[in-house]
């Protein structure tokens, strides 16, 4: 964790000291509870340059509460965890678990694209929830 802090900080930095075509950096408002930051998603700079896209606790919940309901997610699902935590699916591979209690299985990072390995968890921790990324 705090590597991810201290990784957040050089970045909030570099965009302190980079100005907008008018100038000024915009500001970020809190607008009261619920509305603070929750995470941060990295883009991956399709627009030209790689940002951090904030993500306040509001839609967080949210977001989680959709996926929950609509997949009838609950303690009795395990969910597979491979992405980056830096990559935005690594929202619902963490959060999910974490909202609604059920098991998470940590993917070992160096493996993952390893259909055997990703087969091979699956069937041994029964993994119902996962999210594959196409490329």
């Amino acid at each position: 964790m705090a590597k991810i802090a201290v990784e957040l900080e050089r970045a909030l930095a570099r965009r302190r000291n980079r100005a907008t075509p008018g100038g000024t950096m915009p500001r970020i408002i809190a607008r009261g509870p619920g509305w603070t930051v929750a995470d941060v998603i990295c883009t991956s700079g399709s627009a030209g340059r790689p940002k951090g896209v904030l993500v306040p606790h509001r839609a967080l919940i949210n977001w989680v509460d959709w996926i929950r309901t609509w997949n009838e997610l609950g303690p009795k699902d395990v969910v597979l965890h491979r992405t980056s935590p830096g990559f935005d699916p690594s929202v619902g591979e963490t959060w999910i678990p974490l909202l609604t209690g059920c098991p998470m299985v940590l993917a070992q990072s160096d493996r993952d694209v390893d259909p055997r390995y990703v087969g091979d968890l699956i069937r041994t921790h029964q993994v119902t929830v996962v999210r594959m990324v196409t490329s």
